[in-house]
């Protein structure tokens, strides 16, 4: 096993025993309606969860950009989850951050 898989798989593990445990999204018996896209509008517009539900994804890619950026910088990374920084590593906490152009921010 490659030691970028091991890392992520650390990650896993230690973010499963600090943080609740990540379910996987329930279905529903009932048949979604409509095409990908009108059942994203019925689902921003009412309680509605989609099939890809975005708070499991948010969770699940935050547990593995750390990994991918392990892997591109070559080496074992510490990742503090909830100030949402790796601890010793400045060239993987760019990795994990996006500089916006001028005029173009993102709040939150």
């Amino acid at each position: 096993m490659s030691w970028a898989i091991r890392t992520v798989l650390n990650l896993h593990l230690r973010q499963r025993r600090n943080a609740q445990t990540i379910a996987p999204p329930t279905r529903s018996g009932a048949k979604p309606r409509g095409n990908l896209q009108t059942r994203g509008i019925n689902a921003c517009k009412s309680n509605l969860k989609t099939s890809c539900d975005f708070d499991y994804s948010g969770k699940m890619i935050e547990m593995i950009m750390p990994g991918l950026a392990a892997y591109r910088v070559g080496k074992k990374i510490s990742y503090d989850g909830t100030a949402r920084k790796v601890t010793d590593a400045q060239e993987a906490n760019e990795l994990l951050r996006r500089t916006y152009r001028p005029g173009w921010v993102l709040d939150g």
